[in-house]
This record gives structure tokens, sequence and C-alpha cells, in this order.
């Protein structure tokens, strides 16, 4: 029952075309935490390419290595998470690697947004605008990993640039030494509605990287 209200949503939001095929949509994952919360982006590098004149998706293994500061640069300017008390919660990237989703070549983005030590807990706002700040219709789909699986929480678009996401875990706290966060699949038919593709992502969760001096 879910998943058919979840795929009539996307039916409202999603043109027709687009859902027939849309190869230029980044998609967001959110795995909520206990004391902090994970984000993983897929950028097309295509639409990285039209907004910001580079040229990644001819040779992205390479290009996109090469461009790992940049990128990073890039996301950290444009993406922005303020919780329900009107703070920003610092965003940090973890790892930006070249992969692909569902065929297509993107610049998948790990990033982690912690809240202030005596921030009110509760849903937080997530504002983007890497690629959208420059192309008018480029959409981002935001999903949510619950358990094995994801469901579609939200649409970032031009005129709607902030989306609402739950960003604490429920149920009990892990043990001492686990990964917040659990790894999922999303579901295939809301990526299908929502992307024009289908089949499965799997985003597991980065350990978080030792602190360097320097």
């Amino acid at each position: 029952m879910r998943a058919a209200v979840l795929t009539g949503l996307l039916l409202v939001l999603v043109p027709a075309p687009a859902a027939a095929h849309d190869a230029g949509s980044t998609l967001i994952t959110v795995t909520p935490g206990y004391d902090d919360v994970g984000l993983t982006a897929q950028i097309p590098l295509s639409r990285i390419d039209f907004a910001y004149h580079t040229r990644l998706a001819g040779d992205p293994k390479r290009t996109v290595e090469e461009s790992q500061n940049w990128l990073s640069a890039l996301v950290l300017d444009r993406a922005a998470l303020t919780g329900p008390d009107g703070r920003t919660w610092p965003l940090r990237v973890d790892s930006v690697i070249s992969d692909r989703l569902e065929g297509f070549d993107t610049a998948r983005v790990e990033l982690t947004a912690t809240p202030p030590a005596d921030a009110r807990r509760g849903a937080a706002d997530l504002r983007w605008r890497v690629v959208g700040d420059v192309v008018y219709t480029h959409r981002v789909f935001i999903g949510r990993h619950i358990g094995a699986s994801t469901e579609m929480t939200g649409l970032i678009t031009r005129k709607r640039p902030v989306a609402r996401i739950p960003v604490t875990a429920t149920g009990p706290a892990p043990q001492g030494g686990a990964l917040l966060g659990t790894p999922g699949w999303l579901a295939a038919m809301v990526v299908a509605v929502a992307l024009g593709v289908v089949g499965r992502y799997s985003r597991v969760r980065p350990r978080r990287l030792a602190a360097t001096g320097g």
C-alpha cells in the first residue's frame, strides 16, 4: 500500500517524458544515524559538464579522481543542512569516486552531517543547488534508508530548492564500534518511476576517515 502511494506521488511529480527516460537527475540517499547523518549523492557527470563546462564524462575514472578537490568544494559550497532549531549542521565530504548508476556515469559523493552537540533533534531541511544553480530544469530525488529498503521522501527543483528529511535513526542504538546506518537496496519500482530506469542500487556508508595532521 505504501509503495503504491509513493508511486502515485512520483507519477504526479515527474512529467511523463521524464519518467520514460531521465538520465539527468541527481539521486541522494539519506542514512539517518544516532550522532550524525550520512548522505550519498549520485550526480550525473553529463549534467556537471553541462552546468560547469567541465569534461568529466569523457574519461570518468581519471577525471573524477583528478577533480576530487574541486567536486568536494562544489558540493560543500552548494549544499546545506539546517536543523529544526535553525542552525546549520556542518557537512564533511568523506569520499568522491567515479561510479555508474543504472548504466550512467556519475560522481558518487559521500557526505556526513554532524549536528551541534546541543542541537534540537528532528527533521532537517536539505538545500541542494549542485547543477540546479545553473541548470534550472535539474531535479534531485531524495530517498531514505529504512532497514533493507529505501523510500523516496522528497524532490528538489529550482522552484522548491529545499526538502525536509528525517535525520535521526529509530530503534535501539547500535553497539560500540558498529557503523551508523544500514546498507539497503532502492525499491526497483520507485526508482523506475523517479529516474526512468529499472534496477537496484546499494549504498554502503563508508567508515569515518581518521583525522590526519597538517
